[in-house]
């Protein structure tokens, strides 16, 4: 008699599922976070990488705009007739300055460097070889607000590893005489601004707005003369014509401080306006700053303009307004007398 036999596969144990479970799910894993990265750089991240791109293959510059100036009227004599004429005058205006610096690395002699740029900017011989002698240092600034006619001197020299970039600083002609009307322009890292009165106020105004000029350029950063180029155009800041009378406001604040500092007080303010129309022809108050030089200040509170920033009591001039009051109303003229008992 022949016996069959059968073969009855075994039951697949507890421990080979879990090896298929466990690749199963690091394939899903990987997969899920492939498509999480992807999803990360082409949506959340485009713009970036976009920029980063377009970085490689532009150049990118900023156009800046000029400050709008602002005026004050100039009045004079006119030649042949009695009355006044005028005209404008900047109380705030644009300095066009330079910055100088220096590539050490292009400096062939630092010796000598040093000792000629040392006559014309006024700094000292030492402190400019030692900039000069940082052999490996591509950039080192020399001095801010270098004139025209010094950068002229020194391009008289063809000085080798000197170049020059264009900073345009604001400039007060009458330094105190209408400091609080101003304000200034003050400078940080996240660039420069107004600060306080018609500087501060008027900002946006004033500042204009940046432009930019894109242009290609080929694999080693030249730019292609005929490749395209984008232009959005920079507007400058609008200038403000003050009702302010230079010559009157002159007066008025030479007049204030001889007071102040006679009398010995602790500051004073004037105001002078012209009836007819209420126009403010001078507008000064003491202590005072210069707007160039506002890093000099030891105390902000100079900054504010009394006039239009502290209370002050009216005191007996009130008494104005009561009088025009009551001869508006009919109850009084100029003509009425008042017995004091």
């Amino acid at each position: 008699m022949v016996k069959r036999r059968y073969y009855i596969p075994k039951k697949q144990t507890g421990g080979q599922n879990s090896r298929a479970y466990f690749l199963t799910s690091i394939i899903f894993l990987f997969t899920a976070l492939i498509v999480f990265r992807l999803f990360n750089l082409q949506i959340l991240e485009h713009s970036f990488y976009a920029a980063l791109a377009s970085g490689q293959h532009k150049i990118t510059e900023k156009l800046f705009p000029i400050r709008g100036k602002i005026f004050a009227y100039n009045s004079f004599k006119e030649k042949s007739y009695n009355d006044l004429a005028s005209e404008l005058y900047p109380l705030a205006a644009n300095q066009e300055l330079f910055l100088a610096y220096a590539v050490p690395k292009q400096i062939k002699n630092p010796q000598e460097m040093a000792t000629k740029l040392a006559k014309i900017l006024g700094l000292p011989q030492g402190e400019l070889l030692g900039k000069f002698s940082k052999k490996d240092d591509p950039y080192e600034p020399i001095k801010h607000k270098v004139t025209r006619e010094e950068m002229g001197e020194m391009d008289k020299l063809n000085l080798e590893g000197i170049g020059f970039v264009r900073e345009d600083f604001r400039y007060y002609p009458e330094g105190n005489m209408a400091s609080h009307i101003l304000g200034f322009v003050g400078c940080d890292e996240g660039g420069c601004s107004g600060r306080y009165g018609l500087e501060g106020y008027f900002d946006k105004e004033l500042s204009g707005k940046q432009g930019s000029l894109i242009l290609e350029r080929d694999a080693i950063g030249r730019w292609i003369a005929v490749g395209g180029k984008t232009i959005k155009e920079k507007e400058d800041g609008v200038d403000i014509i003050l009702t302010i009378d230079r010559n009157i406001q002159f007066v008025a604040f030479q007049k204030l401080k001889e007071t102040v500092e006679k009398h010995g007080a602790e500051g004073g303010t004037i105001i002078i306006m012209n009836p007819k129309t209420g126009a403010i022809i001078a507008m000064a108050s003491y202590p005072d700053f210069d707007p160039n030089e506002y890093s000099r200040v030891r105390d902000v509170r100079v900054f504010n303009n009394p006039a239009v920033f502290d209370q002050y009591e009216p005191g007996s001039i009130f008494k104005i307004i009561t009088m025009a009051a009551a001869i508006d109303a009919g109850k009084v003229t100029p003509q009425t007398t008042y017995n004091d008992e």
